[in-house]
């Protein structure tokens, strides 16, 4: 799995964690930062298995 935390369009910090894609397509993982007040992070999943299957997710976080 390889996920991307933006701050706005500036790349934070990209990860490569070891993570399942379960039998309904969601994946399991820590995003690695530290959110700051009053901002909103996008976050971007891209997830492959063994089996070629691919899983693609945008999360989008709002620290209040």
């Amino acid at each position: 799995m390889t996920i991307a935390i933006y701050d706005g369009s500036k790349v934070l910090k990209t990860a490569q964690p070891v993570s399942v894609i379960g039998y309904d397509g969601w994946v399991t993982f820590k995003a690695p930062f530290k959110a700051v007040k009053n901002h909103n992070y996008n976050i971007t999943i891209a997830a492959v298995d063994a089996n070629g299957n691919r899983v693609d997710r945008e999360v989008l976080v709002r620290a209040v």
